[in-house]
């Protein structure tokens, strides 16, 4: 669990199976928002990082398009 103070709202919004591959693909959306703040990429690139942190220590997690 990530304890944030600028995360408002996240949740799934999509879950695709491939029946071929086994392969499960799982859509999120994150809302941001800071009460003392302008938050600029810099900030949220860094929480979101820490948010993926223990999601991609699980084994065969990826996220495609992720540096």
């Amino acid at each position: 669990e990530h304890d944030s103070k600028d995360l408002r709202v996240f949740y799934n919004f999509d879950i695709f199976e491939n029946a071929k591959t086994g392969e499960i693909k799982l859509g999120y959306r994150l809302v941001f928002q800071s009460f003392s703040e302008t938050l600029n990429d810099q900030i949220i690139d860094e929480e979101v990082k820490e948010i993926l942190k223990p999601i991609l220590s699980i084994r065969g997690i990826k996220i495609p398009g992720l540096n």
